[in-house]
């Protein structure tokens, strides 16, 4: 006896076959290695110029300024900032810095920025943010930019996840992890197969350009490529679904 097969079982036999071949692609790009290499930032903790246990104002060495407000150099100590990167930290009031970074941007690569910041007990603070931008098109985000609500650090700001961690520089990725992750977050952009025509570029602003002043220290950016499938992984998954669709 002969039994037929209805072109409903077929397409679900299809779907089965398709499903278990995009599980094994989707495992061989997991087995791929994806590590994540760090982009140096020149003067990313503001060590330079050294402004002797004490503060000097102006702009750190390896920085552009875009009209900034009231830049200035400080040691952390001398204000009693802990939790940061070596000496010293960066601040302004208003506009944004940026610095070219010298690298191409790659395709295929998810790309992140990482900083600290703190609440200087008593001072009046806004919204740092910070990323990227393609050094032929400063001032343009390539992404939604990543973001420190360091007036948010304190509870009666409105802020839901305001702490009253005063004087702690921490970074906008630690948080992004309290309470509703409405006091930071981390930054991201990915590059597909065309990517911008310029260098990575970083850059710190205050948000709205409110003049409030913003605290920042040890600025890091790392680049991922995104993992491929292997050739070995895609044609055994090919040849897998060629098997079971050849079986009755």
């Amino acid at each position: 006896m002969r039994f037929h097969t209805t072109e409903s079982e077929l397409m679900k036999r299809y779907r089965h076959v398709l499903a278990g071949a995009a599980v094994l692609i989707g495992l061989g790009m997991a087995s791929a290695s994806a590590v994540a290499a760090s982009i140096p930032v020149f003067n990313h903790s503001f060590e330079d110029p050294d402004v002797g246990g004490s503060f000097a104002a102006g702009v750190p060495t390896g920085w552009t300024d875009a009209s900034s407000g009231n830049p200035f150099i400080e040691n952390s100590a001398a204000v009693g900032f802990t939790g940061g990167e070596g000496l010293q930290y960066f601040g302004f009031e208003g506009g944004e810095v940026h610095q070219d970074l010298g690298v191409a941007f790659a395709p295929n690569t998810t790309y992140t920025v990482d900083v600290a910041s703190a609440h200087r007990e008593t001072f009046t603070h806004s919204t740092l943010e910070f990323g990227l931008y393609d050094s032929n098109a400063i001032g343009v985000d390539l992404a939604t930019p990543g973001f420190a609500d360091i007036q948010g650090v304190w509870d009666g700001s409105g802020n839901p996840d305001g702490d009253n961690l005063w004087n702690t520089l921490r970074d906008a990725s630690l948080l992004a992890a309290i309470g509703s992750g409405a006091l930071g977050d981390v930054y991201t952009f990915t590059t597909g197969p065309v990517v911008p025509s310029g260098n990575v570029a970083v850059f710190l602003r205050v948000l709205g350009d409110s003049g409030n002043r913003v605290n920042i220290d040890n600025v890091r950016v790392t680049a991922i490529a995104i993992p491929e499938p292997s050739g070995a992984m895609i044609a055994f998954a090919a040849s897998l679904v060629t098997t079971l669709l050849n079986r009755r």
